[in-house]
C-alpha cells in the first residue's frame, strides 16, 4: 500500500471510529422542517394551526415534524432528550398542541380532540408517546378539565393528567406565550415536564415519573418528532413561536463505554495518519503504554522512557 493510500485508509478508519451515536439538536427556524396537514408558516417565521380559512364549524389538524427520524433506541434503552416549545392558544374553543413521538412521519390525525395525532376511526392503538396541552374536556377521553397537561401512550386517554390552573396558567388566555419544558432520563427512565409563563424554567415539574419508552419504541427502528394541534371553531388561532430539542446519547452508560473505546482507537488512527502509516500488534502483559518515538510507533513497558521491548512488539512499517 502507497503512502498516499495508506493516508487515505487511516482518515477514513478514524473517522468511522468517531462516529459515536450522537445527538441530535435541532430548532424551529433554524433546521429542516415538514409541515402536514392545515399546519403553515406566518410572516414572522412562527407556525400557525388556524381555522380562518375554514368554515365556521370545520376543525383543524396539522403538524410540524422534523424532517429526519430520529435513531435514539440504542441497546433497549432510549436516548435522553429535553425539548423547549413556546406556544399561544388564541380564541379556543377545544384542541390544544402536543409534543409527539411516533413511529409513523407520515400520518396525520383528525382535530378536535384528537390534535391530529390519530384518526377518530384508528381500531387499534398507535405506537406514539405524547404530552398534550389540551384546551377542552373531551369527555369520551376522560379529561380532568378544560386546561390541562396530559401525558398519552398510544392511547388518546391521559396515563396522567394535571390541571394548569393550579400553577396560574389558563390555555385559552393567548394574551402572553406559554413555555413547556419535557426532559426525559433514557437510563433511569425518569420523566419531567415543566410549564411556566416565562423563558426561566420552573423549579418544579407539573408531571413527573418514571416512564420506560423503550418498551413502547421496541419495534421501531426510527421515531419522528413533532408538534401536532388543532382547533375548532373558525376564529381560533394556536401559533407555535419557539421550539427546540436536543438528544443525549452520551447519558446512557452503555454509550459512554462505546465513546472511551472509539476515542481511543480514534487517537490510535490520528497517530497512524501523522505516523506516515504502518501495521502494529502488541502482544505480552507488560504493555503499559503507545508511543512515537523518531517516527516508530512502540509498545512500551516502561511509561517513562519508552523504551522498545522486543519480546512485546511486532512491527511491520510501510516504506
Amino acid at each position: 500500500m502507497d503512502r498516499s493510500s495508506n493516508l487515505s485508509f487511516a482518515v477514513a478508519v478514524f473517522l468511522s471510529l468517531m462516529m459515536v451515536s450522537a445527538k441530535v439538536e435541532f430548532e424551529l427556524g433554524r433546521n429542516c422542517m415538514k409541515l402536514m396537514g392545515d399546519a403553515l408558516y406566518s410572516s414572522d417565521g412562527t407556525v400557525m394551526f388556524t381555522g380562518k380559512f375554514r368554515s365556521p364549524s370545520s376543525s383543524v389538524a396539522g403538524k410540524i415534524e422534523y424532517c429526519d427520524p430520529i435513531e435514539f433506541m440504542r441497546n433497549g434503552i432510549i436516548d435522553s432528550f429535553s425539548t423547549l416549545f413556546s406556544f399561544s392558544l388564541i380564541n379556543s374553543t377545544g384542541g390544544g398542541l402536543a409534543f409527539v413521538l411516533s413511529s409513523d412521519g407520515r400520518k396525520v390525525g383528525d382535530g378536535g380532540a384528537y390534535m391530529s395525532i390519530m384518526k377518530s376511526n384508528d381500531s387499534a392503538t398507535g405506537i406514539f408517546f405524547s404530552v398534550e396541552l389540551d384546551a377542552a374536556m373531551d369527555t369520551e377521553f376522560s379529561d380532568i378539565n378544560g386546561n390541562h397537561v396530559g401525558l398519552n401512550l398510544g392511547i388518546m386517554a391521559s396515563t396522567v393528567a394535571r390541571d394548569l390552573g393550579s400553577i396560574g396558567i389558563y390555555l385559552s388566555n393567548g394574551s402572553s406565550p406559554i413555555f413547556t419544558w419535557i426532559d426525559y432520563d433514557g437510563p433511569n427512565r425518569i420523566f419531567n415536564v415543566f410549564v411556566g409563563q416565562t423563558q426561566l424554567k420552573p423549579k418544579e415539574a407539573i408531571i413527573y415519573g418514571v416512564v420506560d419508552l423503550g418498551i413502547y419504541f421496541a419495534d421501531s427502528d426510527a421515531v419522528f418528532v413533532g408538534i401536532s394541534g388543532s382547533t375548532q371553531g373558525a376564529s381560533a388561532i394556536h401559533t407555535i413561536y419557539s421550539w427546540k430539542f436536543r438528544s443525549y446519547p452520551e447519558l446512557n452508560p452503555l454509550n459512554r463505554d462505546t465513546l472511551f473505546f472509539k476515542i481511543f482507537y480514534g487517537i490510535v488512527g490520528l497517530i497512524l495518519l501523522l505516523g506516515g502509516g504502518f501495521a502494529i500488534r502488541c502482544v505480552g502483559s507488560k504493555f503499559k503504554i503507545s508511543c512515537l518515538n523518531g517516527g516508530v510507533f512502540a509498545c512500551c513497558s516502561n511509561v517513562n522512557t519508552c523504551d522498545q521491548d522486543e519480546s512485546q512488539i511486532q512491527l511491520s512499517a510501510n516504506p
